[in-house]
């Protein structure tokens, strides 16, 4: 088998053929033919685990193509114990091993250190384990209601890092993605390094659902993602929708396009789609949720004037290349509740609208009573920015914390009958995120500045802990509401993401349009 080496103070990396009997002091000894460094002077990491010489290679977890990690034993850490199951609290070589967690945007991961070892060591253990560059990483820790950033030369003991400590870590790689399983009915959010590769989520998705690899075809903007491609490479942004389509994929099946002729708008217009023949209708069904976000539930598509069924092949209905499908929406009367803006510690008030699946949220809105719109809710504060100068559209429609964009229809976010919705106005927090992409987070006038800081937690993977709001060098008073600030400062105040003493991002409210 073969497996890399990679050097943590040099960033050498070669590769080097070992048996899995093969001992860790074997590899060392290897590294010394090739490096002519000794065997003493090496520490082997894997998998966030200083290995201990005697294990095996298949002992230590250690797998064809894996990448191991060597740092030197320099005079510093010289005293460094090695291995991950003693329970020693004290070595009798010097320093404390403790069991410490790293907590990033991705995952919290548990070591086991000695408080010897240094911070360039740690990285070390961290890169082994998230395949994070120890030169990405930026590391912090809470000491006396202070973040201080952890400096590679110094030892954890210097920064006082105990049993149990935890460590806070920054990368640029944060991806965010939603995964829909419509087969199976599951929808859920992972979090990734945006270097992974599909493959990557194909095993996250087998660990999560135990379906195998070979059984997945991730697809993306109407297109299946190959395995050894990153996310990077197909530019997937933050929060994007990832649909999988379960199945084994048939050898002798040929890739053939298919153009569906969407009837769904007022506007008719036709896109095409590269299918396989063993795609399901359901499979189908799910591209056209993937590429133009109408629910599969409300999609009827038609070939030949029939009416097709969700578990039925393109083979068996004999669809073949260049065939064209219609989609069409099921379009029936719901009945929907409209609860109006908020005012002080005043409850909510409800209309009920009769309307149709099939109607815009721009036609829903049109629907509401002018009237129905208070004073301090949409009207006013259109009146207030409209005498400073500002002019925006202030209509707009929340299901819970989404907000709905306004060409789209009710159909098109599953709403059913019975659904409240939130007629508010969206401010909208333009966040940047240490990859240098841009998240925008819609909020409502009435949310205080806590709330705030636990939706940027949730879309943006900012921890509350690392998030300071100021406006003018002055830190925004955690209960007061972006009400509170918009009557007094109107649009020019600008919030920023202060960290470590550095201002890492910048937030730019907006009126949503």
């Amino acid at each position: 088998m073969k497996i890399f080496i990679k050097f943590v103070a040099t960033g050498v990396f070669f590769g080097s053929e070992v048996n899995e009997t093969d001992t860790i002091y074997m590899i060392k000894s290897g590294i010394e033919v090739k490096e002519g460094i000794t065997p003493n002077h090496q520490m082997i990491i894997f998998n966030g685990i200083i290995l201990e010489d005697q294990k095996t290679i298949a002992s230590s977890g250690i797998e064809n193509f894996s990448t191991v990690y060597v740092a030197y034993k320099i005079k510093e850490i010289a005293s460094l114990p090695v291995g991950n199951e003693t329970n020693n609290a004290e070595s009798n070589q010097g320093g404390n091993e403790v069991q410490i967690s790293v907590q990033d945007f991705v995952g919290n991961y548990s070591l086991k250190v000695n408080t010897t070892n240094t911070i360039q060591l740690l990285k070390a253990m961290v890169e082994s384990k998230t395949q994070v560059s120890r030169i990405e990483q930026r590391m912090f820790i809470y000491s006396k209601d202070q973040v201080v950033q952890l400096e590679d030369g110094s030892t954890l003991d210097s920064y006082g890092i105990k049993e149990n400590s935890q460590l806070w870590m920054l990368t640029p790689y944060l991806k965010i993605l939603s995964v829909k399983m419509p087969q199976v009915g599951n929808t859920f959010r992972i979090d990734l390094y945006s270097f992974l590769t599909i493959h990557d989520i194909k095993k996250k998705i087998r660990d999560d659902m135990g379906i195998p690899e070979n059984r997945q075809t991730l697809i993306w903007s109407g297109i299946s993602l190959d395995d050894d491609e990153t996310l990077e490479a197909y530019s997937l942004q933050h929060n994007s929708v990832l649909h999988v389509l379960l199945g084994y994929k048939d050898g002798r099946s040929q890739e053939i396009s298919l153009f569906i002729h969407d009837m769904s708008n007022a506007v008719t217009s036709t896109f095409q789609l590269m299918v396989q023949r063993w795609y399901s209708i359901l499979n189908i069904k799910t591209l056209i949720e993937n590429m133009v976000e109408i629910p599969i539930g409300h999609q009827e598509l038609y070939f030949r004037k029939e009416n097709l069924v969700d578990w039925k092949t393109l083979a068996q209905y004999n669809i073949g290349n260049y065939s064209v499908l219609y989609l069409s929406l099921y379009s029936r009367p719901i009945q929907i509740f409209i609860k109006k803006p908020q005012e002080g510690g005043n409850l909510n008030e409800n209309i009920m609208l009769e309307v149709k699946n099939t109607n815009t949220i721009d036609e829903i809105i049109a629907k509401i009573p002018k009237e129905y719109m208070i004073r301090r809710g949409i009207i006013g504060m259109r009146e207030c920015l409209i005498s400073r100068g500002i002019l925006y559209d202030p209509f707009c429609l929340f299901w819970g914390v989404t907000r709905l964009k306004n060409e789209l229809t009710l159909a098109h976010y599953g709403i059913t009958s019975g659904t409240f919705l939130q007629l508010e106005r969206s401010i909208q927090l333009h966040v940047g995120i240490p990859s240098g992409e841009v998240i925008t987070v819609d909020l409502k006038p009435v949310e205080e500045i806590v709330e705030v800081k636990k939706k940027i937690e949730y879309f943006c993977r900012i921890p509350v802990q690392l998030q300071t709001l100021t406006h003018l060098g002055n830190e925004v008073d955690d209960f007061c509401t972006l009400e509170d600030y918009e009557y007094q400062l109107g649009s020019l105040w600008k919030l920023r993401w202060q960290f470590c003493g550095n201002y890492w991002s910048f937030f730019w409210p907006t009126y949503a349009v």
